[in-house]
C-alpha cells in the first residue's frame, strides 16, 4: 500500500465517523482547532507517572549497595564491566484535540492521536540503524486512534460509531464501562493518558522483539522511560525485564524524599543537585507493592554547562532477577560483595550510559539528559507520524 492509498483510507475511516453524528438526532461534531496538543496539555508525562505511583503508603526503599556511599555520591567513570547496549527502544505519542462532539447538552472532547514505538541498532560501522525482529521485519509500529468517551454517549450514537467499517482508524474509550465524568477538562486529560497507555504497549512490544535478539547474557536493551511503567503497566514478563535498563531524561524528586526517610537522611536532594559529571548517587531498591526496581541517579553533563542545577541528570533503573531484593522494609537480608558485588555492577552500568552521551544534539532542548541513540528513536518516530496540521486538516474535513 503506497502512502497516498493509506491517507485516502484515513479520509474515508474519518468521513464515515463523521456520518455517525449525522445519523442521530441532536448530535454534531464541532471544530475545535485547539493550539495545544495533548502533550503539551499534560506537561512532563514521566514525573507525573512517578509522583502518582510512589504516592501510596506501600513504598519503599532500601540500600542497594554493601557499603553504601556515606556523602551518597559515588564516582563511576573507568568502571570495568562487559555489558553492551545493543538495542534502544523507545515510544511517542502525537495527539491533538481538533474536534469536540455533542450529544444533548453533554459536549466532550474527541482526540486523535498517534502512537508508536521503534527499535533501534547500530551497523558494523557503529552507526544507528532501524532494528529488526526474527522474522526481518521492522521494529517500527505506528497507529492512529481516536479517543471519545462511548460509553458517556447514548446506545443509538455509540452503535452508529461502532457500525462503521473504520479499517484504518481505532476508536477506542478511554474511560472503563461504568465510569462516569461529564467535565471537559478531566475528559480531555483522560484521553491525553489513554494514549500515553496505549504508547506503552506498543514500547512493550518492540522490547519483546529486542529481547528475543539478544545473543549474549551481558547484552541489554534500553527502554527511554521508567521500568515500572512496563512492570506495572505493561506487564513485561520479569524474565524479560531482566535484559532491560530503564533511563529517564525527567523524573520526580519523591524517590529522594523517600531515601531521606527511610535511609534517615537530610541531604539526598542537595548532594543531587551537587552531583558532578561523573558521578552517580548511591543505588537503592524502591518497592511499590510487589514490584522493584534498583536505581540510581547519574551526571552525564558538566553542572558548568547547562542551565538548571538537574540538567545533565538521568535516572537509571534495573531490574536484574538475580539481585536479592528485600522482601519487606523489615527484611534484614545485607549485600556480600564477596557473593556478588553489586555495586561494581552498578558503577559498570553507569559507566556503560555515560558513554553514550555523544554525539550532542545540541538543537533539541533536552540535549542534556539525551542520549543519542534515544534522539535517533525520537527522529525516526518523527518522521513516521503526520504532522499536527495534517491531523487538524484530516479532523476540519469530516465537519465541512
Amino acid at each position: 500500500m503506497t502512502s497516498n492509498d493509506w491517507l485516502q483510507q484515513i479520509k474515508d475511516s474519518f468521513r464515515q465517523f463523521g456520518e455517525a453524528f449525522e445519523e442521530v438526532e441532536d448530535a454534531e461534531l464541532i471544530p475545535s482547532f485547539s493550539p495545544t496538543s495533548e502533550e503539551e496539555y499534560t506537561p512532563d508525562p514521566e514525573q507525573i507517572d512517578e509522583d502518582i505511583r510512589l504516592n501510596t503508603s506501600s513504598t519503599w526503599v532500601r540500600e542497594a549497595e554493601a557499603e553504601y556511599p556515606k556523602s551518597f555520591r559515588k564516582k563511576f567513570l573507568n568502571a570495568q564491566g562487559n555489558f553492551e547496549l545493543v538495542y534502544f527502544v523507545d515510544g511517542s505519542v502525537r495527539s491533538v484535540r481538533a474536534l469536540d462532539g455533542r450529544e444533548g447538552d453533554f459536549i466532550f472532547p474527541i482526540v486523535i492521536a498517534q502512537i508508536g514505538a521503534v527499535g533501534i541498532t547500530r551497523d558494523e560501522g557503529a552507526r544507528p540503524i532501524l532494528a529488526k525482529n526474527s522474522k526481518g521485519q521492522p521494529i517500527l509500529e505506528t497507529d492512529i486512534v481516536l479517543l471519545v468517551p462511548l460509553s458517556h454517549l447514548s446506545d443509538t450514537l455509540k452503535k452508529q460509531i461502532l457500525r462503521r467499517s473504520m479499517r484504518s482508524l481505532k476508536v477506542i474509550d478511554p474511560f472503563d464501562p461504568n465510569e462516569r465524568e461529564r467535565d471537559y477538562a478531566k475528559l480531555r486529560s483522560r484521553a491525553a493518558r489513554r494514549a500515553k497507555y496505549l504508547m506503552t504497549l506498543t514500547e512493550k512490544c518492540a522490547i519483546e522483539q529486542c529481547v528475543e535478539l539478544l545473543s549474549e547474557e551481558h547484552q541489554l536493551v534500553v527502554l527511554d522511560g521508567s521500568l515500572f511503567t512496563m512492570l506495572k503497566e505493561a506487564q513485561l514478563s520479569e524474565n524479560k525485564l531482566q535484559r532491560v535498563i530503564g533511563i529517564s531524561k525527567s523524573f520526580s524528586m519523591r524517590p529522594l524524599i523517600l531515601m531521606e526517610k527511610f535511609l534517615n537522611r537530610r541531604d539526598c536532594l542537595k548532594q543531587l543537585v551537587n552531583l558532578e559529571e561523573g558521578e552517580r548517587t548511591g543505588a537503592i531498591e524502591l518497592h511499590i507493592d510487589r514490584d522493584w526496581v534498583v536505581t540510581w541517579y547519574q551526571r552525564i553533563r558538566p553542572p558548568e554547562q547547562v542551565e538548571s542545577p538537574l540538567d545533565g541528570i538521568v535516572k537509571v533503573e534495573t531490574h536484574f532477577l538475580d539481585y536479592p531484593a528485600c522482601k519487606s522494609p523489615n527484611d534484614q537480608r545485607r549485600l556480600d560483595p564477596k557473593v556478588k558485588d553489586w555495586s561494581a555492577i552498578w558503577d559498570a552500568i553507569a559507566n556503560i550510559v555515560y558513554s553514550e552521551r555523544m554525539p550532542v544534539p545540541f538543537h533539541e532542548e533536552r540535549w542534556h539528559s539525551l542520549l543519542y541513540p534515544i534522539y535517533c528513536c525520537e527522529q525516526l518516530l518523527k518522521s513516521s507520524f503526520l504532522s499536527i496540521e495534517v491531523l487538524r486538516g484530516l479532523c476540519a474535513g469530516i465537519t465541512l
